[in-house]
């Protein structure tokens, strides 16, 4: 016990549980590496500056049971995946060249509550160069909209439908 504080200057074994701190108030500084055999439990809030690396392999697990909040974001490498839900159901992640979001249980919903909103998708240009397309698994384009305001229906030159300018229809 230390009234004003114990610095160490070389490395530090605990062997079995340490305490640093005992109230609220209680600041522990840790100004290098941590190194922990049998993982490291912090309670309350504990604020991370720089570098923080949890886990080394794969198999690691990180458990947060409680909010993170991160206010500069959370960067997450290419074609390292985000992953949602209990058994991993859905996953997102960008694999160098695309945004790749996989659902693999129940549907995939949109539900804007905001009552006075539109749910918006925005094009990269205005030209026919980006487009909105709904595909089948196979690739093919069964409905899509250009930035140019074309929108085709099918996908063989049998079946195509493009629309350029306004239709109107009535009675059927």
């Amino acid at each position: 016990t230390a009234s004003n504080g114990v610095q160490f200057t070389g490395p530090v074994d605990f062997q079995g549980n340490a305490t640093l701190g005992n109230a609220a108030s209680d600041v522990v500084t840790i100004t290098s590496q941590v190194t922990a055999s049998n993982g490291v439990q912090f309670s309350g809030p504990t604020d991370f500056q720089g570098n923080v690396t949890l886990g080394n392999a794969v198999s690691d697990i990180v458990t947060l049971t409680s909010q993170l909040t991160a206010s500069t974001g959370i960067r997450l490498n290419d074609d390292v995946r985000l992953a949602l839900g209990t058994d991993s159901d859905a996953d997102l992640r960008h694999n160098g060249t695309n945004l790749v979001f996989d659902n693999s249980t129940g549907h995939f919903i949109v539900d804007n509550k905001a009552v006075d909103k539109d749910i918006r998708l925005i094009l990269g240009t205005d030209t026919a160069d980006t487009k909105f397309a709904v595909r089948d698994n196979s690739g093919n384009n069964l409905f899509a909209v250009g930035g140019n305001g074309n929108h085709t229906i099918g996908n063989t030159a049998a079946d195509v439908i493009t629309i350029t300018g306004q239709v109107t229809a009535s009675n059927g």
